[in-house]
């Protein structure tokens, strides 16, 4: 959208403090004039930052908080989940791009931020936790420009975009600069056609943290992102409506739409969840994973003599993959990219049709373990031949076949032979690591690897896998003694 240059100019000078950005790009310039809807049949990623433990300046409350909240929000809508906290710059440039080139694969893109931004000439910036900007030239050099994000979107040309950015603190480092070009807040930035901006406040107007665990805005964001066959605009109606009821009129959230069409978070009929024990309210009491994917697809089967048949909506789906998962049968349909549980296969081979129970992972992976051994499942296929190793409570698996690492929450006490989700870890290098008390633990393509050698370079450690002889860095060792996996990047790169 083009502006008049005063107008512009007005606008720039107004940009809010907490600013939240939500870009929907068309597929087709067909749509542009027809609209679109989408539901939740389409595959979604999502990147989740939250940056609080600041180094050089006060930490923030809530970012982190909020970063969990709407991660563990968005995957129990369909959004496979990257998430990042208390990042490094390095830490927030790998993970955007990686973001970027992954969601190629993908039909929706969403980016979340929480933390401090920072508008400097007319650019936002999101800063990192160890930044010290003394002055505002070390901005663009110290913190990551905000369109970075936007130009990997625009080139994994997915169906749909969103930006969230929820900075909403005044510039903390100003007050130390001799001469400031940069204005309040964020500026404002100009969305590609069949977009919505969404501000968490009035222009020149202070956003509130709140007072619980949760920023005032993103709570009442994460109390509708859940509702069924709603709009982002009727969502955002919502949002404004608690907000506005919360602060006594102080804090009034409103958006600037370009929208040509629909989309649905929460798609229809969307069974909610319960934010106390994260656990999903479901028609089987059988089933024991963690999300549940929205009914849209009503799903059946049946099986006569040694054949099934899957009907999604009544029709008859080819192409579907499936294996046992003890008496019952786990079938994959690629065309809603969904898996379905047939309970009670084995015993129920009469040609009566029967419901097809949809069960969700946003990697489309699950597992299963009994008497110390595990089942490994991608798209109704068992895979064998992989590899594992623990990373604590949990288990890190590669799946060869796919070049994939899989992570199984909470191993130790699953054993159990119920089937539950496994959550995709992302590394270019095939490497992981984690510490914890001093002690790091070093991972390669889903084994521990024992005998390493490391040497410091700064707060960095570089570590040497004797098996290959490769190097790796392990960024920022000395400030990530939180027992949390992360990718270990080959030293050749740096």
């Amino acid at each position: 959208m083009l502006f008049p240059s005063k107008y512009k100019l007005a606008m720039i000078k107004s940009t809010i403090i907490k600013t939240m950005i939500f870009l929907l790009v068309p597929l087709y310039s067909v749509w542009a004039q027809r609209g679109f809807k989408v539901t939740n049949g389409e595959k979604r990623l999502a990147l989740v930052m939250g940056n609080a433990a600041y180094q050089s300046t006060s930490p923030l409350a809530n970012p982190v908080n909020d970063a969990r909240s709407v991660a563990s929000a968005l995957k129990s809508i369909g959004f496979e989940v990257i998430k990042v906290e208390n990042a490094s710059l390095s830490d927030m440039k790998r993970k955007v791009d990686d973001f970027g080139v992954k969601l190629k694969d993908y039909d929706v893109g969403l980016f979340y931020y929480a933390g401090h931004g920072i508008q400097s000439r007319g650019n936002n910036y999101l800063v990192p936790v160890e930044a010290n900007l003394v002055n505002e030239r070390q901005v663009e050099y110290d913190c990551i420009r905000a369109d970075r994000v936007l130009s990997f979107m625009e080139d994994a040309r997915s169906k749909v975009n969103i930006v969230v950015l929820d900075a909403c603190r005044n510039n903390p480092f100003e007050r130390s600069w001799t001469r400031s070009t940069a204005g309040n807040g964020l500026a404002f930035m100009n969305a590609p056609s069949g977009s919505l901006i969404a501000y968490a406040t009035s222009p020149g107007s202070t956003a509130s943290d709140g007072t619980g665990s949760n920023g005032l805005y993103t709570e009442a964001l994460l109390q509708e992102l859940y509702t069924p066959d709603i709009t982002i605009l009727q969502m955002f109606q919502r949002v404004r409506a608690k907000v506005v009821d919360k602060s006594g009129g102080k804090q009034i959230p409103w958006e600037s739409s370009a929208l040509t069409g629909d989309f649905f978070f929460a798609g229809k009929n969307t069974v909610p969840i319960n934010n106390n024990n994260n656990n999903v309210i479901t028609k089987n009491t059988n089933n024991t994973y963690d999300n549940y994917k929205d009914n849209s697809f009503k799903a059946s089967w049946k099986t006569e003599n040694g054949k099934y048949w899957l009907y999604i909506n009544g029709k008859h789906s080819s192409g579907t993959k499936s294996t046992y998962v003890g008496d019952d049968v786990i079938v994959y349909d690629p065309n809603t990219k969904t898996n379905y549980m047939m309970y009670g296969y084995r015993n129920n081979i009469d040609g009566v049709e029967r419901e097809a129970v949809p069960i969700y992972s946003p990697s489309s992976a699950f597992y299963r373990s009994k008497d110390g051994s595990y089942w490994f499942y991608l798209k109704g296929s068992r895979k064998s031949g992989t590899k594992s190793a623990w990373v604590g409570n949990s288990l890190l698996v590669y799946e060869p076949e796919s070049g994939k690492h899989f992570l199984l929450k909470d191993y130790k006490f699953r054993n159990d032979n119920k089937i539950y989700p496994a959550e995709e870890e992302f590394s270019r290098t095939n490497a992981f690591w984690r510490q914890k008390d001093g002690s790091y633990w070093f991972y390669f393509k889903g084994e521990h690897i024992s005998g390493t050698k490391n040497r410091w370079s700064g707060d960095d450690l570089i570590v040497t896998n004797p098996n290959t002889g490769k190097e790796y860095l392990l960024e920022d060792y000395k400030q990530r003694d939180d027992n949390q996996l992360r990718e270990a990047v080959e030293y050749r790169q740096y």
